[in-house]
């Protein structure tokens, strides 16, 4: 099977080709890579690469690309959200090829506002929300520093602030218009969620749950370097009991957008309020966290079934992960699953008492 892997240089795609060679140590998937950067394409486990043009800036040549290369291909993955929704908004083009939910449950999914009215009217627990335009109400009723300001679009916490005063918020907003690109009327603001963090990443196919992985953000990779001390990449994530309550909210957040008959690869965010109440903050649609391979190796392939499942194989309901196996993330090296028995001791760990002689002046 041949499939088309786009953004293949990001830790995402990197990570959902991971886990398919979790089941093919023969490498029959062959991986065709595409990406706009040379030098994250340089990096990508592909068996074929392509430098791409920018889906920003040159739509229409990428949808070129993707259709000269897709002719030889079974299967296109887009993992970047604008890749997603360039192509679910071609997809006439791409019949029998695409794996993705519809063009209408995906440009909802990529408005963290249109989505949050949603699941407000369903009744799906989320932040109180509202456009910028209301700050100072939220500031009033919240407090300063209480309050998430945050871009509409984007990934990664991108533009996120929790702004102490609407001038705070007026000078960041202004700097990350000229430096990020962010458009003026392109932001949001939210009650701020103080809890727990999680994340549930989840396959339907044709209105069947083939299968769910949720996990808990124990640290954030680099969060030290953003404003908010956050980012939606963890360093470190644990997996959490099958009934736990946040999964039940993140499925029926997913009936919400999509209706009764989901279709794809949905990832749901959600916070915990101070009563410990998880509220859905956003929901991707048609791409993998880049915690798909963490999924795999907890005994949850949701890259491979998904592949499975295109190419119409019969796939049963995935069985839940463990509770407390624990992903771990550093630059530089594999990410590394351990249970939590090795990280309170045992074998792999060894602790060593350094006696201090005292200076003798």
């Amino acid at each position: 099977m041949k499939i088309l892997v786009t953004g293949c240089g990001g830790s995402a795609a990197q990570n959902f080709v991971a886990a398919l060679r979790l089941v093919d140590p023969l490498r029959t998937f062959t991986i065709v890579g595409l990406d706009a950067s040379p030098h994250r394409l340089a990096v990508a486990d592909a068996d074929a690469r392509y430098l791409a043009p920018s889906t920003t800036d040159e739509p229409a040549a990428w949808l070129d690309l993707v259709a000269h290369l897709a002719r030889d291909c079974d299967l296109i993955h887009p993992q970047p959200d604008g890749d997603v929704a360039l192509l679910t908004a071609h997809a006439e083009r791409f019949a029998g090829k695409l794996a993705l939910p519809p063009r209408d449950v995906v440009a909802l999914c990529q408005d963290k506002m249109d989505t949050a009215e949603v699941l407000a009217k369903a009744g799906v627990p989320v932040p109180e929300s509202a456009s910028a335009h209301r700050l100072e109400d939220f500031l009033d009723r919240y407090g300063g520093g209480q309050v998430w300001l945050r871009a509409i679009r984007g990934a990664g916490t991108l533009g996120a602030l929790r702004p102490a005063s609407r001038l705070e918020a007026a000078r960041w907003i202004s700097q990350c218009v000229d430096t990020r690109g962010i458009p003026v009327d392109g932001w949001m603001v939210a009650e701020y969620l103080p809890g727990r963090e999680y994340a549930c990443q989840q396959l339907w196919w044709h209105g069947q749950l083939v299968g769910t992985f949720l996990r808990e953000r124990l640290e954030c990779l680099f969060g030290f370097l953003s404003p908010t001390g956050r980012s939606s990449t963890p360093a470190l994530a644990r997996t959490l009991p099958a009934d736990h309550p946040a999964e039940y909210t993140a499925l029926e957040a997913v009936r919400a957008v999509a209706g009764p008959t989901p279709h794809g690869v949905f990832g749901v965010d959600l916070r915990e309020d101070a009563a410990g109440l998880a509220k859905v903050t956003e929901i991707n649609a048609g791409r993998f966290f880049t915690t798909s391979l963490f999924s795999a190796q907890a005994g949850v392939n949701l890259p491979a079934a998904y592949v499975r499942c295109h190419a119409g194989a019969a796939v049963a309901a995935l069985p839940a992960a463990p509770p407390d196996l624990f992903w771990v993330r550093v630059p530089d090296r594999p990410p590394l699953l351990l249970h939590s028995s090795q990280l309170t001791g045992g074998e792999r760990f060894r602790t060593v008492r350094v006696e201090h002689e005292t200076a003798t002046p």
